[in-house]
């Protein structure tokens, strides 16, 4: 008798969990982990077959961003982005070159004199891992039907402190799902973007760390997404006008800030779903 009582109350178990749409690791065929790494960047994809981590946070960081990889079963990392050189997306990329067989590395195209470059150069040389400066669009491909874009910035004469004008814009796309990693995009930046992509997407990571700008906001008019992500923690408040702005266009804002955000898609439904941790 107990035991056909346990049995049914497991088996009503898993019908609340179906009902209530839960996905399992298992079941997603895309996942996306914001790691909650404070005021700094890193961002794992990976499908069935494939993984991307874009960004490598602080140096600071390290013991996080392994423990998120090894919570989600990463054994090799097929691709690393890395947007721009500012050391809250660079710090650990070092240790994820020595303890990972990483596949390819993605950088843009310049250079800094900071520590953290420094130290990265120097991994990609101890390593052998190949780097490509990213000059013209890069397509990767995740799996069927899913592909990632890597758009690198065409501005010239960007001063020596507009780092984050050089970003990489990160673009997936599976069917009619977009999420889309804007890096650390600033209003050059963005101004440009919005000339070279005209999609809307579900989902975008939002730049620089919960900044607001005009040409932010006149971009995710045209973007719609439906969520916003921000990459936060204690060291600086989020901006309230982009709050406000994430409220008057009807996007949910997450912030990592208070916890890892995961984003979980499935292309037999097109319907993607985000947990907190």
């Amino acid at each position: 008798m107990k035991r056909k009582l346990t049995a049914c109350v497991l088996l009503a178990a898993l019908c609340i969990a179906l009902l209530c749409g839960c996905v399992g690791k298992d079941k997603a065929d895309l996942t996306a982990v914001f790691a909650q790494t404070g005021k700094s960047d890193c961002i794992l994809i990976y499908t069935k077959s494939t993984t991307i981590v874009v960004d490598a946070g602080y140096e600071d960081n390290e013991a996080v961003i392994l423990a998120m990889l090894k919570r989600e079963g990463v054994k090799k990392i097929d691709h690393l982005i890395l947007t721009h050189f500012d050391r809250d997306h660079i710090g650990s990329a070092p240790a994820l070159l020595r303890k990972y067989n990483v596949g390819q590395v993605y950088l843009p195209d310049y250079t800094s004199d900071s520590d953290e470059y420094g130290a990265l150069v120097q991994a990609l040389t101890e390593t052998g891992v190949n780097a490509e400066r990213v000059r013209e669009d890069v397509t990767l491909s995740l799996s069927e039907g899913a592909a990632v874009r890597i758009n690198p910035t065409k501005l010239k004469d960007l001063g020596e402190n507009d780092d984050n004008d050089r970003s990489l814009i990160v673009s997936v796309r599976w069917d009619k799902f977009g999420l889309l990693l804007m890096g650390d995009a600033l209003k050059a930046r963005v101004q440009e973007y919005m000339t070279a992509d005209t999609n809307s997407y579900n989902v975008v990571k939002l730049p620089h760390h919960g900044d607001y700008f005009k040409k932010l906001e006149e971009y995710m008019c045209a973007v719609q997404p439906t969520d916003g992500i921000v990459c936060c923690g204690e060291e600086r408040e989020v901006d309230e006008k982009l709050i406000t702005m994430c409220d008057d266009l009807g996007i949910a804002l997450k912030r990592t800030d208070m916890g890892t955000i995961r984003l979980e898609y499935t292309s037999s439904d097109g319907i993607y779903r985000f947990a907190q941790e």
